[in-house]
């Protein structure tokens, strides 16, 4: 998830136009540390106040920024479980449609089950 976050609150900063030092003086650490962080290659101390500095710099609310790092994180999941499957079935993983389809066994409501013959009391 760190690589995430970091990806996501360093493309929100390089869009605001703002620099490293700008976030680290909002979170009261040095611009080194923001650095690490923003490569992945440290997770900060207190992850939630260097989030809350960029959203205060940026002027967005650290939510924002923790949503949109845990999507990108779960799209990479899910491309990683759909890579798997593919491996694991020696080609192409079925689409979800596909899938869906394969599972559907038509909808079983009421109206689609055989009804009794008039005058019948129901199935012999």
């Amino acid at each position: 998830m760190l690589y995430w976050l970091a990806q996501t609150c360093r493309e929100a900063r390089l869009a605001a136009g703002r620099k490293q030092v700008h976030i680290g003086a909002s979170a009261d650490v040095d611009q080194s540390t923001v650095n690490r962080f923003e490569n992945a290659v440290a997770w900060p101390r207190n992850a939630d106040r260097l989030v809350e500095a960029y959203a205060a710099d940026l002027e967005l609310e650290p939510i924002d920024l923790w949503q949109a790092a845990l999507s990108r994180w779960l799209d990479h999941i899910s491309e990683i479980g759909d890579e798997y499957v593919r491996s694991q079935a020696g080609g192409e993983a079925p689409t979800v449609e596909e899938a869906d389809d394969a599972l559907h066994l038509g909808d079983l409501d009421s109206n689609d089950q055989d009804e009794p013959e008039e005058g019948s009391d129901g199935p012999s």
